[in-house]
């Protein structure tokens, strides 16, 4: 089983093209923030395996705050961060998925430096106790998978990522938040706290 954890804003429609694309064989928690114009939209959209978070907006600052709290509620040996601007392109993909025994990172992303949609085990998210500590998820994922060498390339898997074409206040927003946020990623404070992390999974390899 694979948990895909999903913050989304004002955009309901768009929201629900994506999950589909991601077929029936997954767990989708999605992060709905309680002051969305959109709100009942989102929920008009129902499916089995689809469970809505509801809850106070952190804004995109904190947006590592959604992802910990979806993380918290997910059931699946694998948790994938997601975009509810991105469409899963290759059918029956969670075929070409493993059962995790190890703190691990698996990148669909052929650029092995820009895994833009990880997908981290169960154990490492034990190991950690959160998904992120930085409002730049993947990154965060990413970079502590560099440094431990647990990054698990799979090819056949093609993910678009639909951002390029989409001009919306959402996204504008985020554009925002991530040149004010960037710069805390390679804090001294969030550094060591990357640290922590690196030597609580490095218990469990």
């Amino acid at each position: 089983m694979i948990s895909i954890l999903v913050p989304t804003r004002e955009r309901s429609v768009m929201f629900y093209e994506s999950i589909k694309s991601l077929g029936d064989n997954v767990e989708i928690l999605a992060y709905v923030d309680i002051d969305d114009p959109q709100l009942s939209g989102y929920l008009s959209v129902v499916q089995d395996n689809l469970t809505f978070v509801i809850g106070k907006r952190f804004t995109y600052h904190k947006l590592h705050e959604y992802y910990n709290k979806l993380a918290r509620l997910a059931s699946g040996d694998w948790l994938m961060l997601w975009n509810d601007d991105a469409e899963m392109i290759t059918p029956n993909w969670t075929e070409f998925l493993h059962a995790p025994i190890s703190p691990e990172v698996i990148n669909f992303d052929k650029n092995e430096q820009n895994n833009l949609f990880p997908v981290i085990s169960r154990q490492m998210y034990q190991a950690m106790g959160h998904f992120s500590l930085s409002p730049h998820n993947d990154s965060w994922v990413q970079d502590i998978a560099n440094i431990l060498s647990i990054h698990t390339y799979i090819d056949g898997v093609n993910i678009q990522h639909h951002r390029d074409i989409i001009d919306d206040s959402t996204k504008r927003e985020t554009q925002a938040a991530y040149e004010v946020t960037s710069p805390l990623h390679y804090s001294d404070e969030l550094q060591r706290l990357m640290q922590t992390d690196i030597e609580k999974i490095k218990e469990n390899l």
